[in-house]
């Protein structure tokens, strides 16, 4: 999944990767580190629009930058019983101080502290969830922090619990 770029010959190469492998979601959204809740949400719609659940019982947001161990992660798939399942963060103090880049104003979060949430690096949400959060009309103020407003904010609204899963350091 992708936004569009401000480089138009990139867009270009995009649709024609798409066309040409039909492997490419871009949707009409700008691709920058502040849109990644925007670009969550986008795919967790898509997901729950094309597949059902038989097919698929848990959905996987993983970074692009990790490598996951795959073998690990199916084996365990069938021991999840919670909504979210996750490396679980909690208590995370919100920085107020404006030098910082992932600095939070009063306006764009009240609260000292994050919900409890996920760490953003990766996370798996049971195919209702997924449904249930790609079909939002009215969901909670949209907030910058992908990680906290899908697994933390949003999840709370939700009422859903967390599976707290090691996923770095477990074989």
């Amino acid at each position: 999944l992708c936004g569009l770029s401000n480089d138009s010959t990139m867009n270009e190469q995009l649709r024609k990767e798409h066309f040409k492998y039909n492997d490419i979601i871009q949707a009409d959204f700008v691709d920058s580190y502040f849109n990644l809740t925007l670009k969550s949400l986008i795919a967790f719609k898509w997901a729950a629009m094309h597949f059902t659940n038989s097919q698929v019982r848990y959905v996987l947001k993983l970074d692009d930058d990790l490598f996951p161990n795959w073998h690990n992660i199916l084996a365990r798939v069938p021991t999840f019983d919670k909504p979210y399942v996750c490396s679980r963060l909690a208590g995370a103090k919100v920085s107020r101080d404006p030098k910082y880049i992932f600095h939070v104003t009063y306006a764009e979060f009240a609260n000292s502290h994050f919900p409890t949430y996920c760490d953003g690096s990766a996370y798996m949400v049971s195919f209702e969830m997924a449904q249930k959060i790609g079909s939002f009309n009215r969901i909670p103020k949209y907030f910058k922090f992908e990680d906290v407003y899908i697994t933390g904010i949003l999840r709370e609204h939700l009422n859903a619990d967390i599976q707290d899963v090691d996923w770095y350091h477990s074989r």
